[in-house]
């Protein structure tokens, strides 16, 4: 699969009358608040227990998989739209990655999606746009339905960390199916000279030009971003067989 760096289309499935945008950030100075007041060992963003990729405060139970495949599909679209409306640029990491470079979907037998940002990208959304709630409508669901950004409190935390290495979730408050959002940041310079390298909470490390530039292209139908070197990054991840074997081994 090779990307373009030509912007091609603009949430095409979802026919977006991206309605309503309803604000309800508090101060930065009460986001570092709630950080200091909340054990390092706290999770604060919690996986069902009938599927970790939904939400146990917006579902109890899990989709039928057609559905769940049409509603991941409209939550990608929406993310990657609002997140470029809103001037950040996010781009596709570990299984989404993998699923662009097998036909820029999202691969088929999961209901995962991971996203990675700049960390001052992330400062600039838990600032202005945590827990702001989107409102779209589209073809399936004409009624609309409610989007939710919310950032983790431990955002700011450059530890590694099995607990809160998640640092926002993009939500469809109806189904509780979300998107991981990640950030990433620079490294102390291991030596005098030594190439910049980047790292999340996870304890993924990158070279700043397996990363950079971004290259764009598409992905569910939406304009969309992904790393540079992303073959590279696909091989390390995953091993070499995952970019040819066209049997899943899951």
């Amino acid at each position: 699969m090779k990307p373009t760096s030509i912007l091609t289309s603009s949430l095409l499935a979802v026919s977006v009358s991206a309605a309503a945008i309803t604000n309800t950030i508090p101060p930065r100075q009460d986001s570092q608040q709630s950080l200091s007041s909340i054990s390092a060992e706290h999770e604060y963003f919690k996986q069902a227990s009938f599927n970790p990729q939904y939400d146990p405060r917006f579902a109890s139970e899990p989709l039928p998989y057609a559905q769940q495949k049409a509603t991941m599909q409209v939550l990608i679209q929406t993310c990657l739209s609002t997140l470029a409306d809103l001037g950040i640029e996010a781009w596709l990491m570990h299984n989404t990655l993998l699923g662009w470079w097998w036909g820029q979907h999202n691969l088929p037998w999961t209901a995962e999606a991971d996203l990675q940002i700049a960390a001052h990208s992330l400062s600039f959304l838990a600032a202005y746009y945590n827990m702001t709630m989107f409102f779209y409508k589209y073809p399936d669901v004409p009624e609309g339905r409610h989007f939710r950004l919310e950032i983790n409190p431990h955002f700011a935390s450059t530890t590694v960390s099995t607990a809160n290495h998640v640092d926002a979730r993009w939500i469809d408050l109806q189904t509780g199916l979300y998107i991981d959002l990640a950030a990433i940041r620079y490294e102390r310079p291991s030596a005098p000279g030594a190439a910049p390298m980047l790292r999340d909470k996870s304890g993924f490390h990158y070279a700043d030009t397996d990363i950079f530039p971004l290259w764009e292209t598409t992905f569910e139908g939406v304009n969309a971003m992904i790393p540079h070197n992303f073959k590279r990054l696909l091989v390390d991840e995953f091993g070499v067989s995952a970019l040819t074997d066209t049997r899943a081994n899951r």
